[in-house]
């Protein structure tokens, strides 16, 4: 039986300024001027909650727009978001950056003497950065593999990606000779904290919206874990604050015959994913009622009626943001069928390339290079010791308004039964969501899913997104 929730495009759009200039207590948002006092009524986060939980029963995903000061955005960011408040073409740059022969030879270990396709094709490698006082910082570069996808893939995905973890303290004692210090390496990498707690403070905003108190579904404050644990020091032992992660994404442009996806279809695990993209479109949601993939428009901006056309006091940041699996699931009622707050599938397709264009690398190309979709990608997690069965506790009082009707004609599982973070996806899997199944066959899916959900339940989420790590090959 198919869900008979719609969740095609178009996806919902928010407009969230006011509402995150609000909920951070600073002082820029007097620098927009009077064009905000327009929406300055008390009711405006009202409205705006209403949208987000709105958009999180329809489509589980919804456009963001925030406008930040130009004034603000030319020097120092006043608010975390300020680091975003560019040009695509300059965030693509920083991006583009990290990915350099020059910057992954000198901040990569026993890399320096490969050629740069030999690097992408080198695995995962895991680095440490020092930066100007004895902070430390760890970043994972993981080139074309195969993350094993629900859709069971054995051959890598045509991407890049680096790793950024939120929270500093080391799992493992880093020894000096793994510690990169080089200028270049330093300059490069600092963008990395940063675009890490601009994604972060829009899921805050949002999950404050939401009404979700503090220190559930996602650790609110910064990391306060000591970032200079060394073989050392015996402070690497001290537990994560949080799991929550950045990956900063470069995809390969392919041959218009090439079939192979940038990211196979799944749903993410955590609390909510938060991405930045770039205009090359790509990523893609699907709808189970329709049995149909929509793009999701890379171009879309919010701009307030308030905004005139020619505006030019304010810089647009535009966002995608998605509900993971566990605050989906838990939103789930006693007395309702299926989650209230849907968690989408989702995939990334590659942009195309000529076939004049397939022989050349990347980098030997500047209008190849121009071609790859870059994107950033932050994961937000519940904090270390909370479980689903926590969570849920407390969610099903905020959501506690009834369903519309047709959520009620389905089994809970079959919808369940599309997220990755109930499914063993280290081994090979049917594409759930893209074929067809007999009954016997959605009886056996959504009974191992219903045994996989009451398995988690009650266990806490850092050790479920563990094993989930090891699964698709990322510890």
């Amino acid at each position: 039986m198919k869900s008979k929730r719609c969740t095609c495009a178009p996806h919902p759009s928010i407009d969230l300024t006011d509402a995150y200039f609000e909920y951070h207590g600073r002082a820029a948002l007097n620098d927009i001027g009077d064009k905000s006092s327009a929406c300055s009524d008390g009711n405006i986060f009202d409205d705006v909650r209403k949208q987000i939980q709105n958009a999180c029963q329809s489509h589980g995903c919804f456009h963001v727009s925030i406008r930040h000061p130009t004034s603000s955005a030319e020097n120092s960011p006043c608010l975390p978001i300020g680091c975003l408040a560019k040009s695509r073409e300059d965030i693509e740059r920083g991006i583009e950056a990290l990915f350099s022969p020059p910057f992954l030879k000198e901040s990569l270990p026993n890399v320096s003497s490969l050629e740069w396709e030999e690097i992408c094709d080198n695995g995962t490698v895991e680095t440490v950065f020092c930066d100007d006082s004895i902070n430390l910082n760890r970043g994972t570069f993981r080139g074309r593999s195969a993350e094993s996808g629900d859709e069971g893939h054995p051959k890598p995905e045509p991407k890049l990606s680096w790793e950024y973890q939120r929270c500093c303290s080391p799992k493992q004692p880093v020894t000096s000779p793994e510690i990169i210090k080089t200028s270049l390496a330093n300059q490069q990498w600092r963008v990395l904290p940063q675009w890490t707690e601009a994604l972060h403070s829009v899921a805050v905003t949002v999950i404050h919206l939401l009404r979700i108190p503090p220190m559930l579904v996602l650790r609110e404050r910064p990391c306060n874990c000591s970032r200079s644990s060394t073989s050392e020091s015996p402070s690497y032992k001290h537990p994560k604050c949080n799991i929550d992660l950045l990956r900063v994404f470069r995809y390969d442009p392919l041959d218009i015959n090439d079939s192979s996806l940038g990211s196979s279809a799944h749903s993410d695990w955590g609390t909510v994913t938060v991405v930045w993209q770039d205009d090359k479109g790509g990523l893609q949601t699907y709808c189970d009622s329709c049995e149909k993939w929509s793009n999701v428009d890379a171009a879309a901006s919010i701009v307030p009626d308030y905004y005139p056309s020619n505006d030019e006091s304010s810089v647009a940041v535009n966002l995608f943001l998605h509900v993971g699996d566990f605050l989906s699931l838990a939103s789930i009622q006693d007395n309702v069928a299926m989650p209230i707050w849907h968690s989408p599938r989702h995939r990334v397709l590659c942009p195309v390339r000529s076939c004049e264009e397939s022989l050349l690398s990347t980098f030997e190309n500047s209008n190849l290079s121009s071609k790859c979709r870059r994107s950033l990608v932050y994961f937000a997690y519940p904090p270390p010791g909370i479980s689903l069965n926590d969570a849920q506790s407390v969610i099903r009082h905020i959501t506690s308004t009834p369903a519309s009707d047709t959520t009620r004609g389905s089994s809970r599982y079959h919808t369940m039964k599309m997220y990755s973070v109930l499914h063993d996806q280290s081994h090979e899997t049917i594409a759930v969501g893209v074929k067809q199944f007999n009954r016997d066959e959605i009886e056996n899916v959504e009974e191992a899913t219903a045994i996989s959900y009451e398995r988690i339940r009650g266990t806490p989420f850092d050790e479920v997104i563990e094993r989930k790590w090891g699964q698709v090959q990322r510890k």
